[in-house]
């Protein structure tokens, strides 16, 4: 059983396998291009050969191998793990359906997304809005298909095998004549995998958690002022728009024609980096829209009348103006001995792995939805080296389970033995889209998780220490909006406006969850945690880092060389990830509930430096048109998350909010833990190397 890099993976962990001896065939009877793919040289027996499977599973204790299902059955949709043949068997439950196919196809843009093809049996077809109404009910929004194709047959090999290049081909402009279905994506894209299943075929069990919640936390609000008013001339325009425009610049994004204006963006194919193109193409254009608009309005028919004026009352959810504070939490009294992880895998979560080693946890169980040793394995290596690979696996641990499912989605025994068996719990696992179409998964996996988690510490009679975020604070309060309010530990809801952003919202009412259990009798804490960014020690940042917003901000800064005067000076906190994860773990003998963990501050104009050191600062009335005229030359892409920015200042109201670290400070300089300072140009050299 071997990793993606062709290593052998941990006892019990998941990985491929391979197969190798005297008995080993010499390659495919006429087939050169497959012989050479799946027999590969052995690198344990120099000058044999080793067949490479396709087949996922991993070694039990006693010698068996347990199947878990096809390497080409499991693909990643923008960042997300899916499982093809979860979808295919979502839509065999549909009336009538006989067959069916799903194809990820990867677009230009970077983002990818999903065709659905399917056969049918009877007169009465289900439509491809009933499809989705029903897989809707039963999947993540981004295992939702983005267009469905009916087939008056699929189309097979002469070994009767599914025709995947056939299939592909019908996906291509020149082919759409030949699909009965509807709403066909006219783009040629290409294909990142693909899996066809009948009704009788067996399926794994579990439903997938997006892989991003074990991302880093990271892509905190920059806290700036609105700009000064400007000359109406210079300012982006709110002329009433229609519909039939917005879709033309939808069709130019996507790739594809046949858009309707009722349906959502991200239903037709678009993604969080598509909505940020689209915004780029709106400011070309004199409208300004904010991208938290775009999710909050995402059809072109609401995005028409936002944008005419039509729509203008805000979509902030007024609360009264209250202080809920956070219970105290009991000091440790027990060493650090065995500790439950989840999220091991994300940026934040790698490091609190290694930080708790550190500190002299014996083992460290790491909770892994697909059960990968490989995948954990490859993270660590990326971040430390194999030197430290070899030197701690004999302490990392995995189990496989889901926050999202009741019991973590294991055997009863199973989970009784895990909860026998540990007395911390790290909880870092999230959803950490900030913006997404499909709120229900965000929070089925931050706020789920958390009360998944939570029953599991109280069964285990464990303390929980829960990963948060600064950015429950909010921005501003929405009854007072003018009014400056700071943000400490003991705060959680003082009316702030939690509900504007998903990532926030989902956090926030996992705070709430916890809070109350904490009232009930459970040892818990919460860490919130400030922008992310490189190591103190060396700068090495996150393997995804096109992922993270502070780096798609940065980078939009540098590619446009301007920022303007209400920006420029706008606060930033630099949290190093090395430093926050050894923080959290030095926090677990201390008595109180909450912490904010937040690394020093900056002007976003120092930050901005470090990999543009020649960054000019211009008034706010430039501004509009030196960002249009980089939007023409450097292409809405690279400005997006620029201009997204621009429009939220614009919008207002400005940022009020200050989140305060003074008593967590205070309490680590206590527990004699020093901050470590480094500077912008060792904490974001990842983001110049970049560059």
């Amino acid at each position: 059983m071997l990793d993606e890099n062709r290593r052998p993976v941990l006892p019990s962990a998941h990985g491929e396998l391979y197969l190798a001896g005297d008995c080993l065939a010499d390659g495919y009877i006429g087939r050169e291009d497959l012989t050479a793919q799946a027999f590969l040289p052995d690198p344990f027996f120099p000058g044999e050969k080793m067949y490479q499977s396709g087949d996922i599973g991993r070694l039990r204790s006693d010698g068996n191998f347990d199947f878990l299902g096809r390497r080409d059955a499991q693909v990643k949709i923008n960042g997300q793990r899916v499982e093809l043949d979860e979808i295919s068997e979502a839509i065999l439950k549909v009336e009538s359906i006989s067959e069916a196919a799903v194809l990820p196809l990867k677009k230009a843009d970077g983002s990818s997304e999903l065709l659905a093809f399917f056969t049918c049996d009877g007169e009465n077809p289900p439509s491809s809005a009933q499809i989705r109404e029903r897989l809707q009910e039963q999947l993540p929004g981004y295992m939702v298909p983005a267009s469905y194709h009916r087939l008056p047959q699929m189309p097979y090999t002469a070994s009767g095998k599914l025709d995947l290049p056939r299939l592909r081909q019908l996906a291509q402009p020149s082919e759409q004549v030949g699909l009965a279905g509807e709403e066909q994506e006219q783009s040629p894209l290409k294909p990142a995998g693909e899996q066809k299943i009948q009704k009788s075929a067996s399926l794994p069990q579990g439903k997938p958690v997006d892989a991003q919640r074990e991302q880093a936390h990271s892509g905190e609000s920059l806290q700036a002022d609105a700009p000064k008013e400007s000359p109406a001339a210079e300012k982006p325009s709110q002329n009433p728009t229609g519909e039939r425009e917005l879709l033309q610049i939808w069709q130019q994004v996507l790739g594809c024609g046949d858009l309707q204006p009722d349906r959502s963006f991200f239903e037709q194919g678009g993604s969080s980096l598509a909505a940020l193109n689209v915004l780029s193409r709106y400011f070309n254009k004199g409208y300004a829209l904010t991208l938290t608009q775009f999710y909050a309005h995402p059809t072109a028919r609401e995005q028409a009348a936002l944008l005419s004026g039509a729509d203008q009352a805000g979509h902030h959810t007024l609360l009264s103006v209250r202080k809920e504070t956070a219970p105290s939490g009991k000091k440790a009294e027990w060493p650090l001995e065995a500790v439950l992880l989840t999220g091991a895998t994300g940026f934040l979560g790698t490091h609190l792995l290694a930080a708790l080693l550190r500190a002299g946890a014996s083992r460290v169980i790491c909770l892994m939805r697909d059960g990968s040793g490989a995948r954990l394995l490859q993270t660590l290596c990326d971040y430390f080296g194999y030197g430290w690979i070899q030197e701690n696996t004999s302490k990392i641990e995995i189990v496989r389970g889901d926050v999202t499912l009741p019991g973590l989605g294991m055997a009863p025994e199973d989970y009784e033995s895990l909860a026998a068996d540990v007395r911390d719990v790290y909880h870092s696992a999230a959803d950490v889209r900030h913006y997404a179409a499909d709120e229900k998964t965000s929070l089925a996996v931050n706020l789920g998780g958390t009360e998944q988690m939570i029953a599991f510490a109280k069964k285990a009679k464990a303390r929980l220490h829960h990963i948060s975020t600064a950015s429950v604070s909010g921005e501003y309060l929405p009854d007072l909006p003018e009014s400056a309010v700071q943000f400490d530990e003991d705060d959680l809801d003082i009316g702030q406006n939690w509900q504007d952003n998903v990532y926030v919202k989902s956090k926030f009412l996992a705070e709430q969850q916890i809070q109350q259990a904490v009232r009930s009798g459970l040892d818990a804490r919460v860490y919130r945690v400030g922008r992310l960014v490189g190591r103190a020690s060396d700068g090495m940042f996150q393997k995804n880092p096109e992922k993270n917003a502070f780096f798609l901000l940065l980078q939009s800064v540098a590619a446009l060389g301007a920022l303007p005067v209400s920006m420029a000076a706008a606060p930033v906190d630099l949290t190093p990830v090395d430093v926050c994860a050894g923080e959290i773990v030095a926090l677990r003998d201390s008595g109180g509930t909450v912490w904010h963990l937040l690394g020093r501050t900056y002007p976003l104009e120092e930050a901005a430096r470090a990999i543009c050191p020649h960054l000019t600062v211009v008034p706010d009335e430039a501004f509009p048109g030196i960002l249009a005229k980089g939007l023409k030359e450097k292409g809405p892409a690279a400005l997006s998350a620029l201009v997204d920015l621009w429009n939220r200042v614009c919008a207002g109201p400005a940022i009020r909010i200050r989140v305060s670290d003074v008593k967590t400070r205070r309490q680590l300089a206590a527990l004699g833990v020093s901050r470590i300072q480094a500077e912008p140009s060792v904490l974001l050299r990842a983001f110049w190397q970049d560059r």
